[in-house]
């Protein structure tokens, strides 16, 4: 009877050792198959075609391998598979964009639509002058354009009050102010 005791026991301690090599041969799968997905992204120039996608499933895929080194098996298998979701997605999104044609140095891009030239910019209007008063300045580019020797005299902007600035002037010996000071 002390056998099967035994054998239970023995079972019993094996467990965790047998369970923790499973969950490192299902991290070094998912690693391999990580690192396939990446291989088949790679084939289809997913770095320069599908770059963001590209570099997500190569920077899951190196922390797995720091994960799996670290015998953190289940974060590692978790690292792999979105690395591996990230090279597919690359892979999608490249079929998705379509095949890329190079024909003598042009691009499969779509061309940009000619610009139209920019409009002359419209003349300012300017203030009816006496002609007597005006003296014609040349210009590089457009109309003479009157000048008046004496320009008008330019308008000074009035001093902006401040909040407090009407508190200035209180008297606190004012008898006629309207605050309610309670009973006295």
């Amino acid at each position: 009877m002390n056998h099967p005791r035994a054998l239970l026991a023995a079972a019993l301690l094996a467990m965790p050792t047998l369970s923790g090599g499973c969950a490192a041969a299902k991290a070094s799968i998912h690693l391999v198959a990580a690192d396939n997905a990446i291989n088949r992204a790679t084939a289809r120039d997913a770095g320069q075609k599908a770059a963001y996608e590209y570099t997500m499933a190569l920077r899951y895929l190196s922390k797995a391998r720091e994960e799996f080194g670290e015998a953190d098996y289940r974060v590692a298998e978790a690292l792999s598979k979105a690395s591996a979701r990230w090279a597919d997605q690359a892979i999608i999104s490249i079929e998705q964009k379509g095949p890329s044609v190079e024909i003598g140095g042009l691009s499969d891009e779509a061309p940009t639509a000619p610009v139209a030239p920019a409009p002359e910019p419209a003349s300012a209007p300017t203030a009816p002058v006496d002609p007597d008063d005006a003296i014609l300045e040349p210009t590089t580019d457009g109309p003479v354009i009157p000048v008046s020797e004496n320009p008008p005299p330019q308008e000074e902007p009035e001093e902006e009050k401040g909040e407090f600035d009407e508190l200035e002037n209180l008297d606190p010996d004012d008898e006629e102010d309207d605050f309610d000071w309670g009973p006295q």
